[in-house]
């Protein structure tokens, strides 16, 4: 059920990282 969704849900949360890292430096 949730398999489906993980790999878009990691792709948005690695995205918000690197925004978060983008913006800290």
């Amino acid at each position: 059920m949730g398999d489906r969704l993980k790999p878009q849900l990691v792709f948005i949360i690695e995205d918000s990282i690197f925004e978060y890292d983008f913006r800290c430096q």
